[in-house]
């Protein structure tokens, strides 16, 4: 048997136990080694698995980008990082992915799934920003209007304060005028 072997059934004995911190260690250790790209793809696509079976999604998604760099034949790892990505609602990143996936893969059924998905995804997002962009126009346009009203209606107010103001001091002018021409006759 050789190395990678071993360290691969080391691997799976902590997997089986649920010690799944235990295995990064070794996996780093045979990324670092002289192991073909294949074998490290296989490396990370464990340690993506692992990842995300701890919840660590962000880990998750590097080590599913790197098992495709290591080794873009693996139909699976753009599967598993495309639900990912879907799963986290992260839509245009997981339609990417299941793109690139289907431009090696074309006849993926869990690709194109997952783009379709994406697609009316993203189109019910659009829809909801569209109508919510129209939603805040039509409030600021309401706005605007009642805000109109209300410097109309003050202009209104302060032309009639000006009117009576004017009437009071012509009433005041031609009562004055009218005693003092009473007074001084």
């Amino acid at each position: 048997m050789d190395d990678f072997n071993k360290r691969l059934e080391t691997i799976n004995k902590y997997l089986e136990a649920d010690h799944f911190n235990s295995i990064f260690p070794i996996c780093e250790r045979i990324l670092n080694d002289d192991f073909t790209q294949t074998q490290k793809s296989q490396i990370c696509f464990i340690m993506a698995c692992t990842y995300k079976e701890i919840k660590n999604y962000e880990k998750a998604l590097v080590s599913f980008s790197d098992c495709i760099k290591f080794d873009s034949n693996k139909e699976y790892a753009y599967v598993r990082k495309s639900e990912l990505l879907f799963m986290l609602d992260r839509f245009e990143a997981a339609l990417v992915c299941s793109k690139q996936g289907l431009l090696i893969f074309n006849e993926n059924t869990m690709l194109i799934k997952i783009k379709n998905l994406c697609v009316k995804k993203l189109c019910q997002f659009n829809l909801k920003a569209s109508i919510n962009k129209d939603n805040i126009m039509k409030e600021k346009i309401t706005k605007e209007t009642e805000k109109d009203k209300v410097v109309h209606k003050f202009k209104l107010n302060k032309f009639g304060l000006v009117i009576i103001v004017l009437i009071t001091a012509i009433l005041v002018f031609l009562g004055s005028f009218f005693f003092a021409y009473k007074a001084f006759s």
